[in-house]
């Protein structure tokens, strides 16, 4: 039996993410504590990076401080979980 470790649970997302520190970004899902994304470049884990994002369902803007807790190489790109640190709502 598979044990489910996650705080909170997530919400799938396709696109909708946007970064100055990322090229190529593609949101994969999106929680109350992180975000996972699809980018080009490789990136630090505990490096701080700012995102932009909005969900499908609604048409708020958040914005986030997010740290890198992970990257793993996926095809051409890299699957890399971040834990938000600060996140706002831009209306």
């Amino acid at each position: 039996m598979s044990v489910n470790k996650r705080k909170h649970a997530r919400l799938n997302m396709t696109d909708g993410v946007n970064s100055k520190d990322s090229k190529a970004i593609r949101g994969r899902n999106v929680s109350l504590g992180g975000i996972c994304i699809q980018v080009e470049n490789k990136m630090k884990v505990d490096d701080v990076i700012d995102v932009e994002f909005h969900l499908l369902s609604n048409s708020n803007k958040f914005t986030a401080k997010a740290k890198v807790k992970w990257q793993e190489k996926s095809d051409k790109e890299y699957l890399t979980g971040l834990e938000f640190i600060n996140i706002s709502v831009v209306k």
